[in-house]
């Protein structure tokens, strides 16, 4: 399940615009990233967080910024562990919506 989280978290924060060289680079010396969506439509983070997966980042990776709950299985499948969600944001909507595609129903 992917971890919803309140407020502003700590960890390196960077857009999902930072070229990958320097989004490698960083992960190299963080445990925990936080990567900033710009945009809901903006797919560059899922890759970005698929590609350090893949290379075997091994931290905490936090999406934020402007996602929305219908993209947590997204979030989750490309290598996030968690969410950190805007003021008001509806936590159950992103329970739903996690749950609704990995199979655990309550």
């Amino acid at each position: 399940m992917l971890q919803t989280l309140d407020g502003i978290q700590n960890g390196l924060r960077l857009s999902v615009t930072t070229p990958l060289e320097e989004v490698e680079a960083a992960a190299a010396n963080e445990d925990v990233l936080v990567l900033e969506f710009d945009a809901f439509r903006d797919g560059r983070g899922f890759s970005l967080a698929a590609v350090l997966r893949e290379r075997g980042y091994k931290g905490r990776l936090i999406a934020a910024g402007k996602v929305l709950p219908d993209q947590a299985r997204h979030l989750r499948r490309s290598g996030f562990d968690a969410v950190e969600l805007t003021e008001g944001a509806d936590v159950a909507a992103w329970d739903r919506m996690d749950r609704a595609f990995s199979g655990s129903y309550q």
